[in-house]
């Protein structure tokens, strides 16, 4: 199958990992078709054929019945957001949820009628590569209106965060923030791989959120403590739960907003941080979950996070000014380091990868499955 159908189908029925990915600006920069039916002019004989493929009409029709019934057409203030769970039967709204699979917990859910923008998008890179693969730009226009009209009805006036990631949404049919989760939980679960974009259409809004991260998540703005939890209607930033998954967000948001503005707090913001985990590294370079002392997690280094993390800095230093820069490389060799340094055996089909170690050693620890 040809590369970019594959990517293609693979986007449209399974999420990606959270790992650092091409953005949606690069997806626009990719090469869209011009309007019309033909496709862009990037794109090989061989791959024009391949666009006609089974597996692209596959794609092509789910994302025609996502646009055709899963816009928010309802309310008082109807937009162009995309209503993140439809009813496979008739592609409407879902009134009821079901039954969540076992190990979901009922404040992380998207409830009837909600948009979720956070987790949706790797959709609207799939709706950029089909304008790019087909020609038909409503795809692509479709994608940039509903992260457009996401920002701007769901960001908080005095937070800047918006109603996304594990525990928030918009409810669509109500024009109000979901209420699975009554805290009102802010936590991004995925990069903000559409700020490019959303800075293109909505500039001062795309970086009141990533000025909102700075003044409202991190608690400690000198030593760079945070949770990944923060209040979405309030000032309310708690401490310790500095994960670094989540830290590589944040430090992959302030990058691209330096990139952006050159505003200094931003390079402040990255430098804080990224300070903060070469600070908590132990000796071998390990990062343990977070600044708790919890004992089922205390001294757990998951290496993905560590993997993750180098990813984001290696990416963010190329955007910042060279005493930021020389930081983040330096947080992304040793994260780089301690991954490796980890007794994986991917050869090993009762091995594999190491999940967990512990910091002090290195070597792998039993960590019982569980949501941290």
């Amino acid at each position: 199958m040809n590369r970019p159908v594959k990517l293609l189908f693979v986007l449209i029925v399974t999420s990606l990992t959270s790992l650092p990915c091409r953005t949606l600006a690069d997806d626009e920069a990719g090469g869209v078709a011009p309007e019309g039916n033909s496709v862009s002019p990037d794109i090989s004989a061989t791959e024009a054929a391949d666009s006609e493929s089974r597996f692209l009409n596959v794609v092509r029709r789910t994302v025609d019945v996502i646009l055709e019934n899963g816009r928010d057409t309802h309310g008082d203030q109807q937009s162009e957001m995309i209503i993140s769970v439809l009813d496979r039967k008739n592609g409407k709204p879902i009134r009821r949820l079901p039954q969540p699979p076992q190990g979901v917990r009922h404040s992380d859910r998207v409830g009837p009628g909600g948009s979720n923008a956070n987790l949706q998008q790797d959709l609207y890179r799939t709706m950029l590569h089909l304008s790019r693969l087909t020609g038909d730009m409503r795809y692509k226009q479709s994608a940039r209106a509903a992260l457009q009209d996401f920002i701007r009805i769901t960001q908080h006036p005095d937070t800047g965060f918006l109603a996304w990631g594990e525990h928030l949404y918009w409810n669509c049919l109500e024009d109000r923030l979901g209420d699975l989760d009554p805290n009102k939980t802010h936590e991004p679960k995925k990069k903000f791989i559409s700020f490019d974009l959303l800075y293109d259409l909505e500039p001062e809004r795309t970086l009141k959120y990533a000025r909102g991260l700075w003044d409202h998540q991190i608690a400690d703005q000198k030593t760079g403590n945070f949770s990944r939890h923060a209040k979405y209607d309030r000032h309310d930033p708690r401490r310790d739960f500095d994960f670094a998954k989540e830290g590589g967000y944040f430090i992959d948001t302030w990058s691209r907003a330096y990139a952006a503005s050159q505003d200094d707090v931003f390079a402040t913001a990255v430098r804080v941080l990224t300070q903060r985990y070469l600070n908590r590294m132990s000796s071998l370079g390990h990062l343990a979950l977070d600044s708790t002392t919890r004992p089922e997690w205390f001294q757990t280094s998951p290496s993905l996070y560590a993997v993750a993390l180098a990813a984001e800095c290696t990416d963010a230093a190329d955007r910042m000014d060279a005493q930021t820069a020389l930081l983040l490389r330096q947080l992304a060799s040793a994260q780089d380091n301690a991954f490796l340094s980890m007794p994986h055996r991917p050869d090993d089909s009762e091995r594999g990868f190491v999940s967990y170690a512990d910091t002090e050693s290195g070597q792998p620890k039993p960590v019982e499955a569980k949501q941290s």
